[in-house]
């Protein structure tokens, strides 16, 4: 089935028998699901909206024209504001190979990103032989081949460490260094480095640019200018910014968020 579904259908969609689900459905932010988990993969995939998705060590956020893959069993929170329209692709569990086994930021293709609204536009049954069932057979070809962007920001459990990270993420424009930091929670630079590097899988300043980043998005998607979000996280100067952006996502932010605007330019002129 492809249902346009509520909060109450999304819990029942264990319990359908297709291999694949595609949904769409309009959540207001405070009726997001809290932490929950699936017996299905889920593909989390918005053409209009940033979603955050949170697991227990990781936090994901995607822009619009980019996914979150989840797997199986994994407890998980939904997050974004305003009213969030938002499809998402559930996959049986004997259907999952070739999908990725961790839960990681995706990007999704123009075409995977049509056949995605063109099957949670339909709330008919699959049958065997039919366009649906091509279209969903396409569209398992598609998730397995989706390439893993960097959007991810691996979470510590040292207390420590964790302080300076929840720090950061309240105030990503904190400039204090290593040394500084390890003052304020007790412990050596060299301890906080060796923690970072173990715990997250990144050094100090690749972690903070990493939360800075994700700190943008949100901000960028919703018109504010380069400069203030820029300003705002730390950077000295607008063009600072601009190099992380590219370095990262290989594009600059206008273009990054310029394309984003076509496709949904695109959906919305089909729309009507």
């Amino acid at each position: 089935m492809n249902p346009e579904v509520t909060a109450r259908r999304l819990r029942e969609l264990d319990d359908l028998q297709p291999p694949l689900v595609v949904t769409s459905f309009l959540w207001g932010a405070q009726d997001l699901p809290r932490t929950h988990r699936h017996r299905r993969g889920q593909l989390v995939f918005s053409g209009e909206n940033v979603v955050t998705v949170t697991t227990g060590r990781i936090r994901i956020v995607v822009p619009p024209n980019r996914g979150v893959w989840v797997p199986p069993e994994v407890p998980h929170e939904t997050m974004g504001h305003g009213m969030i329209r938002m499809q998402s692709v559930f996959v049986r569990p004997d259907h999952l190979e070739g999908l990725p086994d961790r839960c990681v930021a995706v990007a999704i293709s123009p075409l995977l990103r049509e056949l995605i609204h063109a099957s949670a536009g339909s709330t008919d049954e699959i049958l065997p032989g039919t366009p649906d069932e091509r279209i969903a057979l396409v569209i398992l070809d598609q998730l397995r081949v989706l390439p893993v962007v960097a959007l991810q920001l691996p979470m510590p459990i040292d207390r420590r460490i964790c302080a300076v990270c929840d720090a950061l993420l309240s105030n990503p424009a904190d400039e204090r260094t290593l040394p500084e930091w390890g003052q304020a929670v007790g412990a050596s630079t060299r301890t906080l480095s060796r923690l970072f590097q173990d715990e997250t899988g990144m050094a100090f300043h690749h972690w903070r640019q990493q939360a800075r980043l994700l700190a943008a998005l949100p901000r960028l998607a919703d018109g504010e200018s380069i400069t203030n979000v820029a300003l705002d996280l730390g950077y000295q100067t607008p063009s600072a910014f601009i190099s992380m952006f590219k370095s990262v996502m290989g594009v600059t932010p206008g273009a990054y968020f310029e394309d984003a605007g076509r496709s949904q330019r695109k959906e919305h002129d089909e729309a009507d």
